[in-house]
């Protein structure tokens, strides 16, 4: 299984863990982020499809628009900062990913709070 630890990136999450306190730490903040985005998404896409299926003409107003367009572009930024830490050296740079994900976490759940508010109103 060490194609995937590879795959994942878990070492460099396992050698940064050291300066945050302990692997489980680090690791329970990036499944946290990781799971924020997905959670995201799926919210999203129920509530586009409750609004279509309650007879709704999907008519997203301009703060909708963007709202769905900072989410799509958070969570592409989300995959792709994953991307990057895979494949780039490690100078500290993973205890500073961390730093960034817990940003674009709050922010996604800034927009699906909005989002749902905005879809559901």
């Amino acid at each position: 299984m060490d194609w995937i630890d590879d795959l994942l990136g878990l070492d460099r999450y396992q050698r940064a863990a050291t300066c945050l306190g302990g692997d489980s730490v680090l690791q329970a903040l990036y499944v946290g982020f990781s799971a924020v985005g997905i959670i995201s998404c799926f919210i999203i896409v129920w509530a586009l499809i409750f609004r279509v299926r309650a007879g709704h003409q999907l008519q997203i107003s301009l703060s909708a628009g963007r709202l769905y367009g900072g989410l799509i572009g958070l969570t592409g930024f989300m995959m792709l900062s994953h991307t990057m830490m895979i494949f780039t050296p490690l100078y500290r740079l993973d205890v500073l990913s961390v730093v960034v994900w817990a940003m674009v976490a709050a922010v996604t759940a800034m927009f699906t709070v909005a989002a749902l508010f905005d879809l559901l109103d």
